[in-house]
């Protein structure tokens, strides 16, 4: 096989892996965002009990991947983000119940609904495409090469542009807020989402696999699905927090 043969299929292989990697963060994001319709059009009592199931099948799941990884800790290292990122999963689940069930303030149903939607298309699926596309015509930046390799600057950069927008949109409309706390609301949803997400990268790195769990077929396990949502609800709690306090 010459070395043109050699380059060419390469490259092919290059294009197919980015083809599948696309549809690993777009499938589930709609997904995620059609899920969060739903649960806006649906009654209280039934959003609550929606709320409650998928959060304890998302709890089950997420502890079972991370008590799969416990044969993996051989090193002072690995136990030690082990247990960091075993409270991280029950503290942000826990969070994001709260939040959904209205016990944290306001419209609980209207605040879990909004912070699906922001993360799912702004952390998610704009910050992927923009990188994915940005690429294609020039370099990229990575934003943290040696925890993730696929995150870029651009893509984090197009989440702190669409974060704020959306945040606006739904903020003042379903949340009541004021415009500036909506939008201040997206850029800590977008800051938190990404933090969320580069953890969940490390801690996968830390731990020697590739993906959490393959319960999605090709897409991940439990973890790969929520680990943005699970760093936002953190920046949410904070702004709620600071909005009762404002009065």
């Amino acid at each position: 096989m010459s070395s043109l043969e050699i380059s060419n299929n390469k490259l092919i292989q290059k294009n197919q892996n980015n083809k599948s990697n696309f549809r690993k963060r777009l499938v589930p994001g709609i997904a995620l965002i059609l899920l969060a319709v739903f649960f806006y059009i649906i009654p209280v009592f039934y959003f609550n009990f929606f709320l409650v199931v998928i959060l304890f099948f998302f709890l089950i799941g997420g502890g079972l991947e991370i008590n799969r990884n416990r044969k993996r800790i051989d090193t002072k290292k690995r136990n030690i983000v082990q247990k960091v990122f075993s409270i991280h999963f029950c503290l942000s689940l826990t969070l994001l119940a709260l939040l959904g069930l209205g016990i944290l303030g306001g419209n609980g149903q209207y605040w879990f609904v909004s912070t699906v939607i922001i993360v799912g298309i702004a952390c998610d699926l704009a910050a992927y495409s923009t990188g994915n596309i940005w690429k294609k015509f020039w370099r990229t930046h990575k934003l943290a090469p040696v925890i993730s390799p696929n995150k870029t600057v651009e893509g984090a950069v197009a989440s702190f542009i669409v974060s704020p927008v959306l945040s606006w949109l739904l903020g003042t409309r379903l949340l009541f807020l004021d415009w500036y706390i909506a939008i201040g609301l997206g850029f800590v949803i977008a800051l938190f989402a990404i933090i969320g997400d580069l953890f969940e990268s490390y801690y996968k790195r830390t731990m020697g696999i590739k993906d959490s769990g393959a319960f999605f077929g090709g897409h991940g396990g439990f973890l790969d699905r929520i680990d943005g949502h699970q760093g936002a609800v953190y920046g949410v709690v904070v702004v709620i927090i600071l909005v009762s306090l404002m009065g």
